[in-house]
């Protein structure tokens, strides 16, 4: 096979570009040779731009506009935000990764790219595509999670709750639930904060919009997390978000109902875990099933005994120490005093 670009977002951190990072990283483990390229603003960046520290436990080596080679081996990535970049490959393999459904441009015209190969990330987004765009190829191209070792946690009656994505209609009975509960935010956090959290946390609550197959539902399962989220987006289906349907919550579930079943699961924790087992059974084979498409996608050619081997000699390290540094308590409070200083005194001193 020839070489493989990936096209990114400059310095943002979340599942989609840490999807991107994971398929580089995948398709160099399999012995192919795959580079990110970042997109900043819209343009291809003409200059270095080292990856986020999140990212830097992936072998992903970057290059810039000006070292991509457009010729008819290689193969071109682009994510589902950023059709447009498209239009630059005259020549090659043409891919577009369906990482979610929410964040396609409403403006754009998917049905262009009909002969585009098209790569889907969850159910949800095959759905989407199947329908609307009808591509001449759709090919799976899941992702996996990658949670930080951290040392085993006494369990309490603490639930972790998604905000940043939560639908408004659930909002009433969010409010109602950090009253009467021990509910701790996941905002901000590194991978190794997120670890300690979750591990001692028993439900995670996510009553958000699922655009995509979500990272963080997965992670919380593998810390044994009771995992509680809305019907919508990609929660709408069994595959995706294979849990029982009677922690997938209506908009219109009232106090009283989520209230009963927050009791029972904490009441009941050891034993209502187990109704996630096969989900965390799941979770656990996601690598391989990730490696599986990447070598058939991208024609790699390894047997299936290659591919699971690799699969299990891969061992991205996680939650390195710089990333700890960034969140101790001497760091954040370093950062909040250089965020006042930027703000009052350099503002005071400019009048």
């Amino acid at each position: 096979m020839g070489l493989v670009y990936v096209f990114c977002p400059a310095r943002i951190i979340s599942g989609g570009p840490e999807a991107l990072h994971q398929l580089v990283d995948g398709i160099n483990h399999l012995g192919g040779k795959a580079f990110i390229v970042y997109v900043d603003n819209g343009e291809i960046c003409d200059r270095k731009i080292n990856p986020p520290q999140r990212y830097q436990c992936y072998k992903t080596p970057v290059i810039n506009k000006n070292t991509i080679v457009y010729s008819r081996e290689n193969h071109f990535v682009v994510p589902e935000s950023m059709p447009e970049l498209l239009q630059y490959v005259t020549t090659g393999m043409k891919y577009l990764w369906w990482l979610s459904v929410g964040f396609r441009q409403q403006d754009f015209d998917y049905s262009t790219l009909r002969d585009t190969i098209h790569l889907y990330q969850s159910e949800h987004a095959r759905a989407y595509v199947q329908t609307m765009v009808n591509p001449t190829e759709l090919l799976p191209l899941s992702d996996y999670v990658v949670a930080a070792p951290v040392a085993p946690s006494e369990k309490k009656n603490k639930i972790a709750l998604v905000e940043r994505k939560l639908d408004a209609r659930y909002k009433d009975v969010v409010d109602a639930l950090q009253k009467q509960f021990d509910v701790q935010l996941v905002r901000g956090l590194s991978r190794y904060r997120l670890a300690q959290l979750l591990s001692s946390s028993k439900i995670f609550v996510d009553f958000g919009n699922h655009p995509g197959k979500d990272r963080l539902p997965r992670e919380a399962a593998l810390f044994d997390n009771i995992i509680i989220t809305s019907n919508l987006g990609a929660c709408e289906n069994e595959i995706d978000v294979p849990i029982p349907e009677k922690y997938k919550l209506d908009n219109s579930v009232s106090f009283e109902n989520l209230n009963a079943l927050v009791q029972s699961c904490l009441t009941n924790y050891t034993a209502v875990k187990k109704e996630f087992d096969d989900y965390r059974e799941e979770i656990g084979q996601e690598k391989h099933v990730f490696f599986s498409e990447i070598n058939s996608a991208f024609g790699l050619n390894k047997t299936d005994d290659v591919v699971q081997s690799l699969t299990k000699r891969h061992n991205p390290v996680t939650s390195t120490f710089h990333e700890r540094l960034s969140e101790s308590t001497v760091m954040l409070k370093f950062k909040k005093l250089i965020e006042y200083i930027r703000i009052v005194v350099i503002k005071r001193s400019s009048r």
